[in-house]
């Protein structure tokens, strides 16, 4: 679990990261354009492709999507295992007790 919250933490690192280089891409984007529109220049419409900040954005989401679920699956695994530990303990505690009850009942029963 350890593991999988830090590399989830630098994924989200990686997400802010590329969120920035993102809009600093649009902002350059958006200047240049108004800068051809200033001079007259003639706009097309968009190529609909993506930017590289924009590819890495989607693949960063995708990682953090994958590591959320595997985190998610290994804190329920974690937990069943945990629950399932308390359950021993508190059967061999009581049975310790049970032990512990006749040693003395038979104690008691000897010095008679």
């Amino acid at each position: 679990c350890t593991m999988l919250r830090t590399d989830l933490k630098h994924a989200r690192e990686r997400q802010l990261v590329a969120g920035e280089v993102m809009k600093q891409e649009v902002q350059k984007t958006l200047l240049k354009r108004r800068q051809m529109r200033d001079r007259g220049v003639p706009q097309a419409g968009g190529t609909g492709e993506m930017t590289v900040a924009e590819i890495e954005y989607l693949n960063v989401m995708e990682d953090i999507k994958g590591l959320t679920k595997q985190l998610g699956f290994a804190e329920r695994a974690f937990q069943l295992v945990k629950d399932r530990i308390e359950l021993l303990i508190a059967k061999y505690e009581g049975l310790l007790q049970t032990m512990m009850t006749h040693d003395d009942d038979d104690d008691d029963d000897d010095d008679d």
